[in-house]
C-alpha cells in the first residue's frame, strides 16, 4: 500500500501543471540605488511536440554621468 501511494505522489508531481508556458513570461526592472538601470526578461514557449523552449534576456549599463562604466 505504501510503495502505491508513493508512486502516486511521483506521478503527480511529474504531470504538467495547469498554467500554460505562455503564463510564465516575465520580466523585471533591475535597480540600483533606487534607479532603473536595466531589465531582466524570460520568454517561455511550449512547441506543438510538448517541449518547452526558455528564453532570457538581460541588459544592464552602468554609468557615471554620461559615461558608461558597466556594461551587461
Amino acid at each position: 500500500m505504501r510503495n502505491r501511494f508513493t508512486a502516486f505522489i511521483a506521478r503527480a508531481a511529474l504531470m504538467p501543471g495547469v498554467a500554460a508556458a505562455g503564463d510564465l513570461d516575465a520580466g523585471f526592472d533591475i535597480l540600483r540605488k533606487g534607479e532603473r538601470i536595466g531589465f531582466h526578461a524570460v520568454n517561455v514557449e511550449e512547441a506543438a511536440d510538448g517541449s518547452v523552449r526558455v528564453e532570457t534576456r538581460i541588459e544592464m549599463q552602468v554609468k557615471i554621468g554620461p559615461i558608461p562604466v558597466f556594461r551587461y
